[in-house]
């Protein structure tokens, strides 16, 4: 896959090298986000999609490597969009993996399209960083977004919504209670 990569660049560099008279459309940088918000317990399947947004320019495909921590998330599967005739990715080989996807006889895409979609277990509490490092090209194979995204997944307890212990709400109803002890003191 690196191979692969390496031509693809050497193809973007050899077309601009050419004195190519066409800009390449700056392209809004693509997402990497979970489908569900979190915390997520263990034994959970959690996804993740890589897609790009509204106003992305034309494509013709995407490569890049996913990589994750292992000891918190295992991956259960990976779903590439069928609009994308071509699609690589081999699951047996150790991190990063390798996922590719392209057009080869259907119409570019464009727009806001899911690219990918990456299914997970949660393994253990923790939190826990997807990332994917690559490359979205145009049919003319210039280089619309190069670069690493990533997702953060919490596994286990949630801790935005603390509960107050017991002690410090006997102390607030004390407190409270001081206000009506000053008004019945001056009455005596």
């Amino acid at each position: 896959m690196r191979l692969s990569r390496f031509f693809a660049v050497a193809s973007i560099a050899a077309s601009l090298g050419a004195g190519a008279a066409h800009a390449v459309p700056v392209a809004p940088a693509p997402i990497l986000e979970p489908t569900a918000t979190g915390p997520f317990s263990i034994g959970d399947s959690v996804s993740v999609e890589l897609s790009t947004v509204d106003g992305f320019p034309t494509f013709f495909g995407f490569e890049g490597d996913l990589s994750f921590d292992t000891a918190l998330l295992s991956l259960i599967g990976i779903t590439i969009n069928p609009v994308l005739d071509f699609q690589v990715f081999d699951t047996t080989e150790p991190q990063p993996i390798d996922v590719a996807g392209g057009v080869l006889f259907n119409s570019d895409p464009s727009g806001a399209q899911i690219l990918a979609t990456f299914e997970f277990e949660a393994l253990a509490e923790g939190s826990a960083e997807v990332a994917f490092e690559g490359i979205i090209i145009n049919s003319d194979l210039e280089s619309l977004f190069d670069g690493r995204l990533t997702s953060t997944l919490r596994v286990g307890e949630d801790t935005s919504s603390i509960p107050l212990p017991a002690s410090l709400l006997l102390l607030l109803t004390g407190v409270s209670g001081l206000p009506l002890m000053r008004r019945v003191a001056r009455r005596a």
